[in-house]
């Protein structure tokens, strides 16, 4: 268990949070996921190694804070590109994107090391989130029938399309073009060729 430290002011205490998520995502995008340790994060922010403990109590509520962020910047993501075709493909492409843009992010995102994910209210939150614009691209379908907590099947078969194509691509079995027109094009095509 940590030492006790003296109390930090509210607005300096949520800058060294916003720091520390910050360094926290820059050493799982530069040296992987493992390299993402509550040390390494303070020394990445230029913190004591005890800093971390006044907002995280392990490296786990750590990552989900990253997770968390990057549901939400994934949902800004997809909420923006509504309207530019279909509203089921632009969701889709700017899923698929996004994943490629952000690849160890993505992994994180999506990562059996944060499960069970009530363990961390606002990761399972931003995940609802993006979900949600999964719903909504989808359209108007309802759930399986009698069961009020069912997602619309519609939503599952768009997010499992979406997530699949990602996962295909980042993992190397899918070739694409660089990041671009091309690369827009084709992911665009894809997903006019799912059912």
């Amino acid at each position: 268990m940590p030492p006790k430290t003296k109390p930090t002011p509210p607005d300096e205490d949520k800058g060294l949070r916003t720091r520390l998520i910050a360094a926290a995502r820059l050493l799982l995008e530069r040296d992987g996921l493992n390299a993402a340790t509550l040390r390494a994060t303070a020394r990445e922010a230029g913190v004591s190694h005890m800093a971390p403990y006044r907002h995280f109590k392990d490296k786990d509520e750590l990552l989900a804070a990253v997770a968390e962020q990057g549901f939400r910047a994934m949902t800004r993501a997809i909420g923006a590109a509504a309207g530019e075709r279909t509203e089921r493909n632009a969701a889709g492409a700017a899923y698929v994107s996004f994943a490629l843009e952000n690849p160890a992010l993505y992994r994180l995102m999506f990562s059996a090391d944060l499960a069970p994910r009530a363990r961390f209210p606002g990761l399972a939150a931003a995940g609802g989130e993006a979900f949600a614009q999964c719903i909504a691209a989808s359209g108007p379908e309802t759930g399986v029938a009698g069961d009020r907590e069912a997602p619309p099947r519609a939503a599952v078969a768009l997010w499992s399309i979406v997530h699949g194509l990602a996962t295909l691509i980042l993992d190397g079995l899918v070739a694409m073009p660089p990041q671009g027109p091309a690369r827009d094009a084709e992911i665009a095509a894809i997903l006019e060729a799912a059912p």
